[in-house]
């Protein structure tokens, strides 16, 4: 019994049974021998911890001798996964006002992964999470209607499965996490400084009076119909009320926010500040 990927290595401790008689387990090497006075036709199953079973249906045909070669495949694993809020403060509609962020990073030996989904049976919530070259995870944001709930709220404590689907069409639960919280209170941007500045701006904002542990995340985009982002700075410490841009801006109009993130990811958004470099 060999693993699926290249190099084939040899499976130790796979488990050969019919029906509920264990009859081998495979040696170091991978190799077992299935002992019979009398061969029984029938269906063979071949397991070992962390690979998906298979099973193989075996005529004998009057012989007491056969070779065979098992290949399993080894299940994905769930390296990292994230559930999170994400409340962005500038947003008019309150039902986009909110979203419900998983991020799952996932390992796979054998490189068959076809698709990642993340699941919830009672909410009768099925959804992908399409592969984020960049970051190398699998990832999808979700309103409240994706979710068949009336706000992100309800689905506090909710378990929300991780699955993988392989390219032979297996399925294999492989974790799961839910939301904990939704953060409420933005900080505040000091507008009063930040409207004409350099092309090295020194940004700042007032503190927060909060009962969690948090990060803060800034973020400057250009100000027109399709912003794009300029310069971003994360991991600031809760205590910081300003920060340097340690980049050179290009003249023209940009606007800013604050992030405040706590050590579960969830964030919540300050309102947009205008920026104009000169």
């Amino acid at each position: 019994m060999q693993t699926y990927s290249s190099p084939r290595k040899g499976i130790a401790d796979a488990v050969i049974s019919r029906g509920s008689e264990v009859l081998a387990k495979t040696n170091s090497a991978g190799y077992f021998v299935v002992n019979y006075t009398q061969p029984v036709d029938g269906w063979y199953v071949f397991q070992r911890d962390g690979y998906a079973a298979d099973s193989l249906f075996i005529s004998w045909s009057g012989a007491n001798k056969k070779s065979i070669d098992i290949l399993l495949n080894q299940i994905p694993t769930l390296d990292s996964l994230f559930v999170y809020s994400s409340v962005e403060s500038n947003v008019l509609l309150p039902e986009t006002k909110v979203k419900l962020v998983v991020m799952a990073k996932v390992s796979d030996k054998d490189n068959d992964i076809d698709s990642v989904f993340v699941e919830n049976n009672p909410l009768s919530f099925h959804r992908v999470l399409p592969y984020n070259v960049n970051d190398k995870l699998f990832e999808n944001l979700f309103y409240a209607t994706d979710l068949n709930v009336g706000e992100i709220a309800d689905v506090i404590g909710t378990q929300l499965s991780v699955i993988v689907k392989d390219a032979a069409g297996r399925k294999h639960s492989i974790g799961s996490g839910y939301l904990k919280r939704i953060l409420t209170e933005p900080l505040t941007i000091d507008i009063s400084t930040n409207q004409d500045s350099s092309n090295t701006p020194d940004l700042k904002w007032f503190d927060i009076p909060a009962a969690f542990d948090y990060t803060q995340m800034v973020q400057i985009f250009t100000d027109e119909l399709f912003p794009t982002l300029a310069w971003q700075k994360a991991a600031i410490p809760s205590d910081s009320t300003h920060v340097k841009v340690d980049k050179t801006l290009s003249s023209g109009k940009y606007f800013w926010m604050i992030w405040c993130i706590d050590n579960n990811q969830n964030r919540i958004s300050s309102l947009r500040s205008s920026l104009i470099v000169k």
